[in-house]
């Protein structure tokens, strides 16, 4: 116990933990690296700072958990300044969530993560971020949120409060997995095969792919693009209350419809008849015949189909 339990002299330090760590001063970390390092915390151990529980700066940081990490008020569980790669294992919680900035970040979550106030995960200067089978993250004002540089998120267990990638990237919500509180950012590439809540907004184009099985639901909008083109390709279910898909005026899109899929809401190629852009809905061949209901009244403004 003291102001930084462990504050780390010059040059790169290995610290491993199975006890128990706390760090008293309310502006400072339990566990603090100023040149870079590492922190392996024990599943019977506890690292708690009274506003960050690690923080490693002037040099990439790796942090591996099995036990227990918090930060405090308006603090992080874990802050790396210098980007590197943070592991939290099954059984572990990084509690008041992780922050990095300075260098892209991997992030490999099977355990829990979770920021009751604010953003469970806020990167600075993307990375790559793989939620695993087993893994929580829970942000009370976002679940990831990536603010400058190009994200890439692989999630097959539990994100609430959605994903934001600012700069683009990728997103892939697999089967079984579950994300609540949306997928937004500019130019996305999203795959899903599981369930999205809260929909998906691209910025400034990009693709989704809403793979059979897979459900994307949105208070009011499913899928929203704006600012660029952009391909939807569909063999699951897509909802709003308004509008299921609805694609930004002045840009010529894509939209393919795969046997089986559904739309509750209206469908919105962006561009009425005969405007200088033009969008495409193609029906995807299928082992059988199928059929499109509602062309016209609740599926419109596609300049051609295919």
């Amino acid at each position: 116990i003291g102001t930084s339990a462990i504050a780390g002299p010059n040059g790169v330090v290995a610290l491993v933990n199975a006890g128990i760590l706390i760090g008293t001063a309310a502006s400072s970390a339990a566990v603090l690296f100023q040149d870079g390092g590492s922190v392996t915390n024990a599943a019977s151990a506890a690292i708690t700072g009274a506003k960050f529980g690690v923080e490693i700066s002037g040099g990439a940081g790796t942090v591996a958990n099995a036990g227990g990490i918090a930060g405090g008020a308006a603090g992080y569980g874990v802050k790396l300044l210098a980007g590197g790669y943070i592991g939290n294992s099954p059984g572990g919680t990084i509690v008041d969530g992780v922050y990095v900035s300075g260098a892209p970040a991997t992030i490999v979550n099977a355990g829990v993560i979770l920021n009751s106030l604010f953003r469970a995960v806020l990167l600075e200067a993307g990375g790559m971020l793989s939620n695993q089978s087993s893994g929580t993250i829970s942000g009370g004002f976002g679940g990831i949120y990536d603010g400058s540089g190009t994200g890439t998120v692989i999630n097959a267990g539990s994100i609430v409060g959605g994903v934001v990638l600012i700069a683009g990237g990728s997103v892939t919500n697999q089967s079984n997995a579950t994300i609540s509180g949306g997928i937004a950012g500019s130019t996305l590439a999203v795959v899903n095969a599981g369930t999205v809540l809260g929909g998906v907004s691209l910025f400034i184009g990009g693709s989704v792919t809403n793979q059979s099985g897979g459900t994307i639901g949105g208070s009011t909008v499913g899928i929203s693009i704006g600012g660029g083109s952009a391909t939807v390709v569909t063999g699951g279910a897509i909802s709003g209350s308004t509008y299921a898909v609805q694609f930004a005026v002045g840009f010529g899109h894509r939209l393919v419809v795969d046997p089986g899929a559904t739309f509750a809401g209206m469908v919105s190629g962006g561009n009425t008849l005969g405007a200088a852009a033009a969008s495409t809905l193609e029906l995807a061949p299928g082992a059988f015949a199928g059929t499109l209901s509602g062309l016209g009244t609740s599926i419109v403004d596609f300049g051609s189909i295919v």
